[in-house]
């Protein structure tokens, strides 16, 4: 039985598979030609950059990647249905801030909750989740056969949270946002962590209402230049750039990144 084909290094590919009595084996394959396009999916310095080998395949006068497994391979068995992702995504409710946000004295926060499924057969269930500030929220479900989802809201209020803030300019909490799938006595969960901030990147004059306001999902509006605005203060971005330790980065471990970075 054949699965699939990847091409995307930056994709987790998922197959469904009914396994035959006995043993099975599942079988990887490199074919050295082969020709699919891969648009571009790969990192780039596995196809050669300044300090990388070349590899020895080219696809539209392109250097291409070399081919390894470089994430984990498993098989997870299912009898109900399983959770894949969740997804938390925070939306500021308050008005744009041009000075730096007090405690307390912001808007609220909405707390937007993907819950990702997938299940061999369609279900019945309850999905529920939680956040460490004190709100709630339940929907119950019927999941289809496959993949769904699941999309839950709750608010944050200025009393109940604390705002995170780039380091040297406050703290960084973070609040735990428990999710789970219920189904009778069965329950499935998974938690994830959030922080409270209103982020923008801003190039045109974000004191003027009006530009704010026709600049809301646009690019580069305008020419004034480049800075971020976080919880209403300005900050200059710090940092480096970190080229790849390694061309054949499954090899390397968290330690290593850690003792690089710090």
């Amino acid at each position: 039985q054949v699965l699939g084909t990847t091409v995307d290094q930056f994709l987790r590919y998922v197959y469904q598979i009914t396994p035959a009595d006995g043993t099975n084996t599942l079988t990887v394959t490199f074919d050295a030609f082969d020709v699919t396009d891969v648009a571009g999916r790969f990192m780039a310095c596995t196809g050669g950059w300044d300090w990388a080998p070349y590899s020895t395949t080219v696809q539209g006068g392109i250097r291409t990647f070399t081919k390894g497994i470089w994430k984990s391979v498993y098989v997870v068995a299912v009898s109900g249905a399983v959770i894949t992702h969740v997804v938390p995504h925070v939306f500021y409710n308050g008005s744009y801030p041009v000075a730096p946000l007090q405690p307390g004295q912001h808007g609220d926060f909405e707390v937007q909750v993907r819950v990702y499924t997938w299940a061999p057969a369609a279900v019945a269930g309850v999905v529920r989740v939680a956040g460490a500030w004190g709100d709630a929220a339940a929907q119950p479900v019927s999941l289809p056969s496959g993949e769904g989802v699941t999309t839950l809201k709750m608010t944050a209020t200025a009393a109940q949270i604390q705002l995170w803030w780039p380091t040297g300019l406050g703290v960084q909490p973070l609040y735990t946002v428990p999710a789970a799938l219920q189904r009778g006595s069965a329950t499935l969960s998974t938690t994830r962590r959030v922080g409270f901030r209103v982020f923008a990147l801003v190039t045109g004059n974000d004191t003027n209402p009006e530009y704010v306001q026709k600049s809301i999902g646009a690019d580069g509006t305008d020419t004034q230049g480049m800075y971020f605005r976080v919880n209403g203060a300005i900050i200059l971005s710090r940092g480096a750039n970190m080229i790849p330790m390694e061309e054949l980065e499954g090899r390397l471990d968290a330690d290593a990144h850690k003792i690089l970075v710090r």
